[in-house]
């Protein structure tokens, strides 16, 4: 039996795939879980809040800490949904537009990379046009969001790829794919991985992926939902795999466009904002700061008076 400190402060929904649906509701209060059962048996998750009294979660599943894991993956994508509305941060809901926008963004500030897109936009306005252009000219417009050069390559050979492909520079045929071929056909052109893949396939065509970027990766650590299996810390394509597989479909969406705006609004990586985060209970990173922070003695007025003397004689 085991308890965990949880602060709810809004409606939240849990429910799991294969067992139904409860909700739960509470309004500004401290409340802690507890999991009962065994593997193949139902189990509940009981919630003693501080200020409502004590209430119980019941949740059907056959995999007692696979339950557990999605109701604490389905609490902290509720809590920041209520806080960032599932704001989609600019992506293009035309998919070669939204692959473009991309290879606009890499390695470069969220304002410069608006910037140059748009720079693209008004120097080829159709996509004929941008076919038609040499990588020389299409760097033109892209010169103020660095790694230019590189940007207008990948461009290019992606346009010849596509009309090669599909006789014209266009992502549309690949709506009537399945999720893995759209996937394999958009990780084979050029300077695409699978986390740019993803989110093409996220916001262009509404499939339910979960692309895994540096912000997400970063705020999945710290919540314990997944390890690092490579020697320098960086997500490889299993990580990305075994994150999919663990969020429910139906909040990925939700969940990648909130915890970029929680990595850049408060879950940075130096010096993140813990005391103010949504998630600071439910954060490992969190309730070590709380709880070091509660550790701390606190020094009286007493205790100054006191120091005062031994600073002064050591001078």
């Amino acid at each position: 039996m085991r308890g965990e400190g949880i602060s709810l402060t809004r409606n939240l929904f849990f429910s799991t795939q294969v067992g139904g649906v409860d909700r739960l509701t509470t309004t500004e209060a401290t409340c802690r879980y507890r999991t009962i059962g065994t593997s193949g048996e139902p189990f509940s998750v009981f919630l003693d809040c501080a200020v409502h009294g004590s209430f119980s979660l019941n949740v059907f599943d056959q995999h007692h800490r696979a339950g557990v894991k999605e109701a604490k993956i389905v609490a902290v994508a509720s809590l920041l949904q209520d806080r960032y509305k599932d704001f989609a941060h600019y992506n293009r809901k035309n998919p070669f537009e939204e692959l473009l926008f991309i290879l606009c963004s890499v390695q470069t500030q969220e304002s410069n990379y608006r910037r140059t897109f748009r720079a693209l936009q008004r120097r080829f306005p159709r996509m004929n046009l941008l076919a038609g252009a040499t990588a020389g000219e299409i760097a033109e417009p892209l010169r103020s969001g660095g790694l230019y050069r590189h940007k207008s390559r990948r461009i290019k050979q992606t346009c010849v790829r596509l009309i090669g492909a599909f006789g014209r520079a266009t992502l549309a045929p690949l709506r009537a794919l399945t999720d893995k071929d759209c996937e394999t056909f958009l990780t084979s052109l050029p300077g695409v991985g699978l986390k740019v893949a993803r989110c093409v396939m996220l916001y262009s065509f509404d499939r339910a992926v979960f692309p895994v970027d540096t912000h997400c990766w970063r705020i999945c650590q710290r919540l314990g939902w997944v390890r690092a299996v490579s020697k320098n810390g960086k997500c490889t394509r299993a990580d990305m795999e075994r994150l999919q597989q663990a969020i429910p479909p139906r909040w990925r969406f939700s969940l990648h466009v909130n915890l970029i705006s929680l990595g850049r609004d408060l879950c940075t990586a130096n010096n993140p904002k813990c005391k103010t985060c949504p998630l600071a209970q439910l954060c490992r990173r969190g309730r070590r700061q709380s709880d070091s922070e509660e550790n701390q003695p606190v020094r009286t007025n007493r205790n100054r008076r006191q120091a005062a003397p031994n600073r002064s004689s050591c001078i």
